[in-house]
């Protein structure tokens, strides 16, 4: 009889991470996961998602693009709001994006997740469950187009719009792992 004794990880954990070139990451910080998938610090200046918190601080500072690794875990965390863009509870149910690795705001390039409501103390609470969802797909076609086409060049110039939009689509859920 087989015995199988395979590592548990423990929570929410959510990979680890190869640390960008010339990055640290901070004890606890919200790490982020650029284009490239290196993890750093989250702040407005990446374009990406907030993978989760750091388990412990990488100094990848003297290395390469995954010299070094960061373990990281999604969860829901309180987290301070950014003084010019904070979310307010208009934002509830909605992205908020990372300002640095510990402040999120209502706009911005590096999706921290879904603001979740506010603790007492006035922090979001945001769980980054929700971070790497956010694919957006800008539509070429226009409702009510095709009805009010004047003849059928007009209808076929819709008709090739709407094939854009569904392969537009189609590309975002791929990407997303929604689809195969």
């Amino acid at each position: 009889m087989s015995h199988y004794n395979f590592t548990e990880l423990p929570g929410a954990y959510a990979g680890d991470h190869p640390v960008a070139a010339a990055a640290v990451i901070s004890d606890g910080a919200l790490v982020a996961l650029d284009a490239a998938g290196n993890a750093q610090d989250a702040a407005s200046t990446v374009t990406g998602f907030v993978a989760g918190r750091a388990e412990a601080g990488v100094d990848n500072s003297a290395g390469l693009a995954g010299a070094k690794t960061v373990r990281v875990r999604r969860g829901v965390y309180a987290l301070p709001l950014d003084p010019t863009n904070p979310p307010t509870k208009a934002h509830v149910g909605k992205m908020v994006y990372a300002i640095t690795p510990d402040t999120v705001a209502y706009v911005g390039t590096c999706r921290a997740g879904k603001l979740l409501g506010f603790d007492s103390a006035g922090n979001a609470i945001v769980d980054t469950n929700h971070a790497r969802k956010g694919t957006t797909v800008t539509l070429g076609s226009t409702n009510g187009t095709m009805g009010a086409a004047a003849d059928l060049a007009a209808v076929k110039a819709e008709g090739e719009l709407l094939g854009d939009d569904v392969r537009a689509i189609h590309a975002a859920l791929v990407t997303a792992g929604i689809l195969a």
